[in-house]
């Protein structure tokens, strides 16, 4: 039986993502409360009355918002002494289930945060140790510390330290949690791309995408619309992959882009800008607005002017996750009108900061 659901988040956004926990919950029918303090990068749901394994797929990574990584907990947090931290786990791992103990990798991790980022150099050092230990006891497991295929079936074992005396000890399904490692998507910044926002659009493909549907939808035959573009971080993901990009800005674009041929630069008002045929993408990261930015990405939904979105949403200061609920909600119901089956996912990616990716696309 499961107890709960361990989630990170980035650093700042534990409330939010402890709402979110809890609203997934209530939808399942379970009750519980979050546990979380301010700066930890973490938030735990405990539920009052333990639960099957139905939770891996109720708290799916690809279905919440703040979540970078998630996974169900095997038990409560678990105090280990210092001096031997391996045989507390062990024993505890031993008194799961069958079910449970059938895991093929393993991970010890922190949080993101400024405590977790002092433990991460504990946790590396650690895995060493706890990797032969459990082969001692008949548990194979590799280390997961390589991004996983959105298919995968594995179960990982995840050791979680907030501290150096607390861990969290549980399970995830891989192919409902991230596929990075800690949720981090380790991507190297280009040096030709002309700023670091051009990250969030390659992570936002990663994230929402499988390999199989990028390939389709970002082939060279496609066509994008980039609003907002200057100078160019992300019409800079089309143009490397060969897509002819109409960039809609009153700035200056990137010269090395402009000479790439591929690129035609509009000196116009994004939200005015219609495309005279429909295109394959239409991307926006403009600091607006949230609530406008969604109707300007349902009005080019409603005219199909675009197959396929992404746009970013400047989240305010206060009260994040209503103003993410808002937003989903006028959405949905929107997207019901049209009939046309659609996929909306939202994501507060590695690289995000103060905002919110939004993917908007066919379904199937």
């Amino acid at each position: 039986m499961l107890h709960g659901v361990l989630a990170t988040c980035r650093s700042g956004f534990e409330k939010e993502c402890a709402a979110e926990l809890s609203a997934c919950a209530a939808l399942a029918g379970l009750s519980g409360y979050p546990q979380t303090k301010p700066e930890s990068g973490f938030c735990v749901f405990y539920l009052n009355e333990p639960s099957g394994e139905k939770i891996f797929a109720q708290f799916d990574w690809k279905s919440l918002v703040f979540a970078r990584s998630v996974f169900c907990l095997a038990q409560r947090a678990l105090t280990v002494g210092e001096d031997d931290r391996i045989t507390p786990l062990l024993a505890n791992i031993g008194d799961w289930p069958r079910p449970l103990q059938k895991f093929s990798r393993f991970i010890v991790e922190s949080a993101d945060s400024d405590q977790g980022r002092e433990l991460s150099v504990f946790c590396k050092s650690f895995s060493k140790p706890f990797s032969a230990a459990l082969k001692k006891k008949s548990l194979q497991a590799e280390i997961w510390d390589e991004p996983v295929s959105a298919g995968a079936e594995d179960r990982c074992l995840h050791v979680f330290f907030s501290d150096y005396s607390t861990a969290y000890i549980g399970i995830s399904v891989l192919k409902n949690n991230s596929p990075w490692p800690r949720g981090i998507a380790r991507l190297r910044f280009p040096s030709e791309a002309p700023s670091r926002s051009t990250l969030k659009l390659e992570e936002a493909f990663l994230s929402f995408m499988d390999e199989d549907e990028r390939a389709s939808s970002l082939s060279p035959a496609r066509r994008a619309v980039d609003l907002g573009a200057c100078p160019g971080g992300w019409t800079y993901q089309f143009v490397r992959r060969g897509i002819r990009t109409t960039a809609v800005d009153n700035g200056s674009m990137n010269e090395k882009l402009m000479d790439s041929g591929l690129v035609e630069h509009l000196r116009l008002d994004g939200f005015r800008f219609v495309p005279p045929k429909t295109v394959d993408w239409m991307v926006c990261d403009m600091v607006e607005q949230p609530k406008r930015v969604a109707e300007l990405a349902l009005r080019w939904w409603a005219d199909q002017s675009a197959r396929r979105m992404i746009f970013n949403l400047k989240l305010p200061m206060k009260k994040r996750w209503n103003e993410i609920e808002d937003i989903r909600e006028l959405m949905s119901a929107e997207l019901k009108k049209s009939g046309r089956p659609y996929r909306l996912l939202m994501k507060h990616l590695y690289h995000d900061r103060e905002e919110i990716t939004v993917y908007l696309g066919p379904n199937g």
